[in-house]
């Protein structure tokens, strides 16, 4: 089952603290991964102490109930320069900015490390920390940010013009539990699998 949680083609969003300026948000309809669209922005240049770089938005109302349990969250998030100041992403789903659930990956979804360019990232709601009391029935709150680093000044990434969120869903799978024979259930000592053991 997918939900969208916004389609990330509208200006709506805006800054998430002071990295970005409401203005510098954009769509962009030239470099997106999914749809007509990404939201592009910039980061301020003259700020060198807040750890994030990210948007946020009102999005339309869902309920996050049937994704809480096994459910993950999907966003396309493109690096102007992927270096060791970049350090996660995190994602806020919320009944407002006070009360919601907080989610953060270091890696993309296949756990490799972050790319310069686009990067599918993954964060699951099983991990997720609550702030508050968001409301599973009318979450409508929804924030996207990058996680840097403020003590290594090489790599602040104030200079940065090319940030860009799409493709924002929420997914929750099918379990299966199987059955299976193998005739290799033990390893010996060499780690070597003895057949009909």
């Amino acid at each position: 089952e997918t939900l969208v949680i916004d389609e990330m083609e509208d200006t709506n969003w805006n800054t998430f603290g002071a990295s970005v300026n409401d203005s510098d948000v954009k769509v962009d309809q030239d470099d997106f991964t999914q749809g007509a669209g990404a939201i592009r922005f910039q980061t301020d240049t003259t700020d060198t102490t807040d750890s994030t770089i990210g948007i946020q938005k009102a999005v339309t109302v869902f309920d996050i109930s049937p994704y809480k349990a096994g459910g993950s969250v999907f966003v396309d998030g493109k690096l102007t320069v992927a270096d060791t100041g970049i350090h996660s992403l995190s994602v806020r789903l919320g009944s407002d900015s006070d009360n919601y659930y907080l989610i953060t990956d270091s890696t993309q979804n296949d756990c490799s490390a972050f790319v310069t360019g686009w990067n599918k990232v993954r964060v699951d709601l099983n991990n997720r920390s609550t702030v508050g009391a968001p409301v599973d029935t009318a979450i409508d709150y929804a924030a996207i940010y990058w996680n840097r680093d403020t003590t290594d000044t090489a790599h602040l990434h104030t200079e940065d013009t090319d940030w860009h969120f799409d493709n924002f869903v929420v997914k929750t799978g099918a379990y299966y539990n199987l059955s299976y024979y193998s005739r290799f259930v033990w390893q010996d000592t060499a780690l070597t699998l003895a057949e009909n053991s």
